[in-house]
């Protein structure tokens, strides 16, 4: 409750006094007016002793309320003041916000440009590494094609200087199977490999002989040795007819016989 509301309570004390007073004095009119007399001076005595303890306290209170409502005033005065500083400082933080708003969609704007800048940069930077890329993929082409123009041609010579190689040992081979009456024409299993052998057993009158020679020493049917005994004599020719692994059946050629052939005998690769 303000000061307001207690003056007022004040006053509607002293009211509903002075209107019980009113009251009493009209019930009590038919009674002993010197008695009540008295008692009304009494009374109105205390009455107006209420009623200047009453007035003091309004007037207290008055003042009171001055001195609040001047507290008020000058509270209200300080708070407009710091209202307008307020509102001053709100304004400046406007202004200024509005500035970095504005600044702010510039930089956004310069930026916007620079990542556009920089997408048109990477851009041609992608283009600028595609073709280096692409001129390295080039030249490491020619660089290949060139090793490998260089490979071929060493391994032309290599082969040039081989195939002079093979022509000398070929015309030496050729010179040799004259020399030792091949034909260059005759098939290679009709021609009999270097061997060294002796006669094991002789057989239908000295028409077939059996010899310790055999597939594994390379010899085929068809293949013919010369015959000879210790010393160097020679004893004649014969034809391989069956051939195991260690060992072969040989047909002696009548036109080659020089004498009877025994085990023993020694047999050899024919010389031409």
């Amino acid at each position: 409750m303000n000061f307001l509301g207690k003056i007022l309570t004040f006053a509607i004390l002293i009211m509903s006094i002075i209107f019980m007073v009113t009251s009493v004095v009209v019930f009590a009119t038919h009674r002993n007016w010197k008695e009540q007399s008295a008692k009304l001076k009494q009374q109105n005595d205390a009455t107006k002793e209420t009623n200047v303890q009453l007035e003091a306290r309004l007037a207290e209170l008055l003042n009171q309320l001055t001195l609040e409502r001047a507290a008020r005033a000058s509270a209200i005065a300080q708070l407009e003041t710091r209202s307008q500083d307020l509102t001053g400082q709100l304004q400046r933080a406007t202004t200024d916000l509005q500035k970095l708003q504005a600044d702010e969609a510039a930089q956004i704007a310069m930026l916007d440009n620079a990542q556009k800048a920089q997408a048109g940069l990477l851009n041609e930077t992608t283009q600028l590494l595609r073709a280096q890329q692409a001129r390295d993929q080039q030249f490491r082409r020619a660089v290949d094609l060139q090793d490998t123009l260089n490979k071929n041609k060493i391994a032309l010579e290599a082969v040039q200087q081989r195939d002079q190689e093979l022509s000398a040992r070929q015309a030496n081979m050729k010179a040799l199977l004259e020399k030792a009456g091949i034909d260059e024409s005759d098939r290679l299993t009709d021609v009999p490999p270097r061997v060294d052998g002796v006669v094991t057993a002789v057989r239908d009158n000295n028409k077939l002989v059996e010899i310790s020679l055999g597939t594994d020493e390379g010899l085929r049917s068809g293949h013919e040795l010369d015959v000879y005994r210790s010393g160097g004599t020679y004893l004649g020719r014969v034809v391989v007819r069956h051939t195991s692994t260690d060992k072969a059946v040989s047909e002696v050629i009548p036109d080659f016989r020089r004498g009877l052939i025994r085990e023993g005998d020694r047999v050899i690769t024919k010389v031409r």
